[in-house]
């Protein structure tokens, strides 16, 4: 009897610790082959020029339990836009456009998570560019949260958009002939990152 009850007894602490390891915010970095960060402006009224931003790095610590406890950093980095001309791309890394030598970086830090429901939530933080911060949010749509079928990791798809005035952090060439306003669109995919083993 008294080994039934400590088996029993171990059984439950066990699925206790268990349940408050999953319980505990889990840190993802993006699957950069699967993730796209595309912005659109106006081209004269004829168009929307989209670019990509291929350089960029960050982490999403994601807090299951208390979603509006979970947080986003994101680094872009201007020198890798990529557009449908070679000669565009070195065009908007000069100074009237995203000065990409004096500002090699734009920053993104959130600040707050207000969630709608079990998939949609409003993203407000700070968005550091041409060298002014202001607070901005993104609404954000979380399409799948599991494990990977071939890797097995465990997995978070978001779909994210917001609108910017660009001449509100002062780039300001050509507006308003070249749109003033213009649509960030984010589909990203993280990967939950190793755990760092625990000190003995």
């Amino acid at each position: 009897m008294k080994t039934t009850i400590l088996a029993a007894t171990i059984f439950v602490s066990s699925m206790l610790m268990s349940a408050s390891a999953q319980a505990e915010p889990q840190r993802f970095t993006f699957d950069k082959a699967h993730t796209n960060i595309l912005f659109y402006v106006d081209h004269l009224g004829f168009s929307n020029m989209i670019g990509r931003f291929t350089d960029f790095d960050g982490e999403m610590i994601l807090d299951s339990d208390a979603p509006a406890s979970s947080s986003v950093e994101i680094i872009l980095r201007p020198s890798g836009i990529v557009t449908s001309s070679t000669e565009l791309d070195d065009h908007l890394q000069g100074d009237k456009w995203f000065n990409s030598t004096l500002y090699p970086e734009i920053t993104f830090k959130s600040t707050k998570v207000q969630v709608s429901d079990e998939k949609e939530a409003v993203v407000t933080g700070w968005l550091k560019f041409l060298g002014q911060e202001k607070l901005i949010s993104l609404n954000v749509t979380l399409n799948k949260m599991a494990a990977h079928p071939m890797s097995g990791k465990m997995t978070a798809g978001f779909s994210a958009n917001t609108v910017i005035a660009r001449s509100e952090w002062g780039m300001n060439e050509y507006v308003p002939m070249v749109g003033e306003e213009v649509q960030i669109m984010i589909e990203a995919e993280g990967t939950q990152a190793e755990q760092a083993p625990s000190a003995p």
